[in-house]
């Protein structure tokens, strides 16, 4: 219960204090991501059983064939690709901070999602394909060792790489606990 008071804590100051709306963006493409999910269940002609917690929306797994879990994994990252398209395109005809700001939220989370870490999409969609403990164990550690260094390498300010580090954590922290 501690981590969980300590998180809801971080998520409240960063909500306070943002004045860019950054942290706001995250969590409204979060649930963008998670919608895309529950549609894609629907869809299929599942039903899914969702549990909604501090650290985010949780659909629990469901007796499914691969290729459908698959598709659902997909839609997910689908939605914030979908997203990015759009903010591209109103951002061609007129620039505003708030939608390339959007717009970067949306293509980060996508991106993040489709690494074959094995609580996120890429890593679930890469179990399905590959079927094998050892590859998702070995692909977690590269991947987790990837974000740092890109973090660490594009960022031109110490601060913002720590911050950046900082939010992988608590998203990696979030997922844990939700038992993801």
């Amino acid at each position: 219960m501690g981590k969980e008071l300590l998180l809801g804590a971080a998520v409240f100051f960063m909500l306070l204090f943002d004045k860019m709306n950054i942290f706001l963006f995250v969590i409204l493409s979060s649930v963008f991501h998670e919608i895309g999910h529950i549609l894609a269940s629907f869809i299929l002609g599942h039903a899914p059983q969702i549990e909604i917690s501090i650290f985010g929306i949780k659909l629990k797994p469901a007796l499914l064939c691969d290729r459908k879990k698959f598709i659902i994994l997909f839609c997910g990252p689908l939605v914030n690709l979908i997203i990015v398209i759009v903010c591209h395109v109103i951002l061609s005809k007129h620039f505003q901070l708030r939608v390339y700001i959007f717009m970067c939220v949306n293509l980060i989370i996508m991106m993040s999602n489709l690494l074959p870490i094995h609580f996120l999409d890429g890593g679930q969609m890469l179990a399905i394909i590959v079927n094998s403990y050892y590859i998702e164990k070995l692909m977690d550690g590269l991947s987790i060792l990837f974000i740092f260094v890109i973090i660490f390498i594009f960022s031109e300010d110490i601060y913002y790489s720590i911050c950046a580090a900082s939010i992988f954590i608590i998203y990696f922290i979030a997922n844990s606990i939700n038992g993801i």
